[in-house]
């Protein structure tokens, strides 16, 4: 099990640099989705949870929601941005989690069926990235699956 970072694992580069690998560009986009969705329930959640079909709630849970959805947002736009690329894997693995915590929460009917749309949008972007990672052979850069 590799346990440390080496500066190829950062790998570093300027920041005038475009964004050239398509798993930093999914990463990216869903940094800006995960910082405009925590912006937006910090600042209007009721219209935001009507409009993604949960129930308007009062208590402070939404605006503290979105404070970290802000916070997860700026640390993958930081990750694009330093080129953190042994965190880029680590993303799919956070989709995953959440797409099973949410499938187990509407199971056991802890969870509407509004949650099903972002249970999608996850999968869509665990997809978005595994493919993108396997294009830029990120994902098996050896050709087999390591740990």
């Amino acid at each position: 099990m590799k346990t440390s970072v080496t500066q190829n694992d950062l790998n570093m580069k300027s920041k005038n640099e475009k964004v050239k690998s398509k798993a930093r560009l999914s990463i990216m986009v869903w940094g800006y989705y995960l910082v405009t969705m925590g912006l937006l329930l910090m600042v209007i959640p009721q219209q935001i949870l009507s409009g993604m079909g949960f129930e308007p709630a009062t208590e402070l849970w939404p605006r503290m929601t979105g404070l970290l959805s802000t916070v997860l947002g700026l640390y993958y736009l930081m990750i694009v941005y330093y080129r953190i690329q042994i965190l880029y894997k680590w993303k799919i693995a956070g989709h995953l989690i959440g797409i099973i915590t949410m499938i187990v929460l509407f199971s056991t009917n802890n969870a509407p069926a509004a949650i099903i749309p972002t249970v999608i949008t996850e999968l869509v972007a665990a997809i978005w990235t595994a493919i993108s990672l396997k294009a830029d052979h990120q994902l098996f850069p050896t050709g087999k699956l390591t740990v």
